[in-house]
């Protein structure tokens, strides 16, 4: 019981409260003020709650012990599925159990090897079930198995325990190969690793295969009476064939006499014929029974040792040549061409003549392979042109000329067997084909040959230029055949007046206006222009984005330059943007008289549209202005949206403003409107 004064005051002790600080902020309420200790949802512990209560009035503060239990309600019981059995690691990975509960719907957990392996819930009937999966390094033993209430924070005894076995079979190959005549046997040595702690006891041994060639096969030691905890034994294996086995799986497994399998494991067999003392048919054939080979369709012979029929040249094996120019010779080591004369044909088949050699027969032929130069200006006189090719003959020779018009004919001298020469005279500029010929037959040319006659200079001569290689190169800016031609000059026709909504766009093309002139040329503005109105100086185009509204028109004069001579064609034409409306406004305490405690004045304004004008889509801008003794003072700009014609703005007066205050309204345009629109007053 407490005594005392009334009011009493309850609170915790901080210091109490950390061992305990889960249970006390989710499960306790203590009312301050009548000392009631809530409890919800008791949270169960192996230990007692202990804390302190402070309780205080105006006198005194006294202390309260409090000791709270809250045992565990419920306990569940666990089993594995394969209850005091033994499996195997390697065929089951996945370990089942089952449980229940004393009350449904509450947190269970799982204990494995003194270890928390899980938190379960029960269902409806306090049943629970779950699986454990052994991991990839799981060493072989018994796991212990038990339930708890999530309270306990160490393993309680086991409630059921499985055996796990787990071995581990290593061949010394997964694929075999076996090259032998048949019977064979092949002799394989298996280890079996137990992997784990305890014995395994009598273990067996078992060959799983489906092929027919398999004769025989046995194991040594057959059965296995114990193999001891982590040990290991080598089986040998003995398989014995009698024919041709391919890709054969044959799957080797363990049993143990308290398990059917215990482990199983796999490996591919493989064998074929031997050719050994047949060279293993050269690689040009294939085994296909004890020493016996298949060539391949270019080989033949026991050991594809030699060409197949009509095929020479082993181990090449082809067919004989066809020689173009000689004669094929072929046997069992060669197949060659032997060519009629070496000095005028070479080649596998004799196909190709020697250098200086020509024609079907390989002949010492005359032949041009170029001239030189190919070109020349055609007011040149004499140019010397070198015909360069093989077995030319100092013989009557002659070069000819073919031109669109006609066929001219024109000596030629001899230099060497590979060089010729003929004059070449002045000639209208064009291409023309250039052949030789010696007593009078055309002699052969590797390529058609083409000398090019260039124009020359006029005789009148460059008249603003110089003559380079036969050209005129005119001095900038005159041009034409004989440099004699200017750029036509820029002309520009008048402009029209334009007219504009305000606030509304312009693009404007000046070019149209543009009578003549040769490029390049350049648009400008000459003095003042309005704001936001500019011009591409290459492309004549005058865009303007938004045109400000003007009580008079802008005058534009605009500048079209010729940049090669410096001529200027110049044209002045004007823009008008005028007014589509004006502002009015008043005080809100129009006329009145007004003390200075007044804090900020508001002022109304109105957007009057002019008749028959056409109105832009964007906002409207408005001025608004203060006067006092003949002082006046703008008001920050004001942007009123499309739509609507109405605003209020408002003013602070400065501490020394006082009198007649008046107020004015105006579009940004129109500066020469100065007369006041209302007033009022202000006492000081």
């Amino acid at each position: 019981m407490l005594s005392g004064s009334s009011p009493f005051q309850y609170s915790f002790e901080s210091s109490s409260l950390e061992q305990i600080a889960s249970f006390y902020y989710n499960h306790l309420n203590l009312n301050k003020s009548t000392g009631i200790l809530n409890i919800t949802q008791a949270l169960a512990s192996l230990e007692s709650y202990n804390f302190v209560i402070i309780v205080t009035n105006a006198i005194s503060t006294t202390n309260l012990s409090v000791v709270i239990q809250v045992p565990p309600s419920y306990n569940a019981t666990v089993i594995w599925k394969y209850s005091n059995q033994y499996v195997s690691a390697s065929i089951t990975t996945t370990l089942e159990y089952s449980g229940s509960a004393t009350i449904p719907y509450i947190p269970i957990k799982i204990w494995i090897d003194d270890t928390i392996s899980t938190v379960l819930t029960s269902d409806s009937q306090g049943q629970f079930s779950g699986v454990y999966q052994l991991s990839n390094n799981f060493f072989g033993r018994q796991l212990e198995i038990a339930a708890s209430h999530p309270v306990f924070m160490l393993s309680p005894i086991a409630q059921d325990v499985v055996f796990v076995e787990y071995i581990r079979i290593s061949f010394s190959q997964w694929i075999y190969w076996i090259y032998a005549a048949y019977p064979v046997t092949l002799t394989e040595f298996v280890t079996i690793q137990n992997q784990g702690n305890f014995d395994l006891i009598n273990v067996t041994i078992n060959l799983t295969y489906n092929s027919q060639c398999i004769q025989y096969y046995s194991f040594f030691p057959s059965v296995i009476n114990i193999l001891p905890a982590s040990s290991s034994i080598n089986v040998s294996l003995l398989i014995l064939l009698n024919c041709l086995i391919s890709n054969e799986y044959m799957t080797f497994s363990v049993h143990e006499s308290r398990l059917f399998t215990l482990a199983s494991s796999a490996f591919i067999l493989n064998s074929q014929w031997s050719c050994r003392t047949r060279n293993n048919c050269n690689n040009y054939g294939s085994c296909i029974d004890n020493e016996t080979c298949s060539c391949t369709n270019s080989y033949s012979g026991d050991s594809c040792q030699q060409c197949a029929s009509n095929l020479f040249a082993y181990p090449s094996c082809v067919q004989c040549p066809v020689c173009v120019r000689g004669q094929a010779r072929c046997n069992s080591s060669v197949a060659i061409c032997d060519c009629i004369d070496n000095i005028r044909i070479y080649g596998s088949l004799c196909q190709y003549c020697q250098q200086g050699y020509y024609g079907a027969n390989c002949e010492a032929i005359p032949i041009v392979f170029s001239l030189s130069p190919t070109s020349g200006l055609e007011l040149t006189n004499e140019t010397f042109v070198t015909l360069t090719g093989n077995n030319f003959r100092n013989v009557s020779s002659f070069c000819l000329l073919n031109d669109e018009n006609q066929t001219i004919s024109i000596s030629a001298a001899f230099i060497n067997t590979q060089q010729m020469v003929c004059v070449f005279n002045s000639h209208p500029a064009e291409s023309i084909r250039v052949r030789l010929v010696q007593n009078n037959s055309v002699v052969l040319s590797a390529n058609i040959l083409i000398y090019r006659y260039l124009p020359s200079c006029p005789l009148s001569g460059c008249n603003q230029g110089e003559c380079v290689m036969g050209n005129c190169r005119c001095r900038y800016p005159y041009f034409g055949k004989n440099c004699s031609s200017l750029p036509i000059p820029p002309r520009l026709m008048s402009i029209p007046n334009l007219t504009l909504v305000e606030m509304s766009s312009l693009s404007f093309n000046l070019s149209q206006y543009l009578i003549q002139g040769d490029l390049p040329l350049a648009w400008l503005f000459i003095g003042n222009v309005p704001n936001g109105l500019s011009i591409d100086s290459l492309t004549s185009l005058l865009p303007w984005t938004s045109a400000i509204a003007s009580l008079t028109d802008y005058i534009i004069t605009v500048n079209v330059l010729q940049n090669s001579t410096g001529v200027i064609s110049q044209q002045t034409f004007s823009i008008s943007v005028p007014l589509t409306y004006n502002v009015s406004v008043q005080f809100r305490q129009s006329h009145q008289i007004l003390t200075h405690s007044i804090t900020r004045l508001a002022i109304i304004g109105q957007i009057n549209i002019f008749d028959n004008r056409t109105i832009s889509s964007q906002n409207r801008i408005a001025n608004v202005w203060i006067m006092i003794h003949n002082v006046r003072r703008y008001l920050s700009t004001i942007n009123i949206p499309n739509g609507s014609n109405t605003f209020t703005v408002y003013y602070t007066p400065l501490t020394n403003e006082y009198g007649t205050l008046c107020v004015g309204g105006q579009h940004p345009a129109d500066q020469l409107n100065n007369i006041p629109q209302d007033y009022l007053t202000l006492l000081g």
